[in-house]
């Protein structure tokens, strides 16, 4: 069986607002998943920090200025012997009344999940032992793809905004998201965006 979570290369960038996640496994156990959401809620919440500077995000509307805390929010599981987890951000909407209506605030998604991923490949292609033509291989094809997650990334101004201090900080925090899939002899594959990581 194929596993679901490869693609083409612009499948990594496609929806700069979604994380993709797919596991083959042998046996999952739910320590082992329940570290790797806490290690995705982790470097979310840390990249929205360092991107943004703030845990909330302000949108402006007229001359309100609605205060919103990201989240990232599973959109979709499919399982079986494989799990496919497809993360997008969440938001809490503010409501208000204005002259005598009711204003719901829905503030536009940023690419904070695809910042994540990206933090998660490069953590994975730390990790990767290239000790052979096939690794090596993988490596090279996701360096080229982190390459063009950081364009995408430029394009939507998350990367300058971030601070060495804060990249080092989400390098571990990524890598210990990261380094458990890698090692766990249970995971077949993983992919991240539909980029293989193991």
């Amino acid at each position: 069986m194929a596993a679901q979570g490869h693609g083409l290369s612009g499948e990594a960038i496609s929806n700069p607002g979604n994380l993709r996640v797919y596991l083959n496994y042998k046996s999952l156990r739910s320590r082992d998943l329940g570290r790797l959401l806490s290690g995705l809620s982790a470097v979310y919440e840390k990249a929205v920090t360092a991107a943004t500077g703030s845990r909330t995000l302000v949108f402006v509307r007229g001359n309100k200025r609605i205060r919103v805390r990201p989240e990232l929010d599973v959109i979709e599981s499919v399982t079986g012997n494989s799990i496919k987890l497809v993360f997008s951000e969440g938001w809490i909407p503010k409501a208000s009344i204005e002259n005598d209506e009711l204003v719901v605030g829905i503030p536009k998604k940023t690419a904070i999940p695809l910042l994540v991923a990206y933090f998660l490949l490069q953590a994975a292609s730390y990790s990767l032992d290239v000790t052979n033509k096939a690794e090596d291989l993988r490596l090279k094809h996701l360096d080229l793809q982190l390459k063009q997650i950081e364009l995408k990334l430029k394009e939507e101004d998350l990367v300058q905004k971030i601070s060495p201090r804060d990249r080092e900080i989400l390098q571990v925090k990524a890598s210990r998201a990261v380094k458990p899939l890698l090692k766990n002899k249970l995971i077949n594959t993983c992919s991240i965006n539909g980029l293989p990581i193991k």
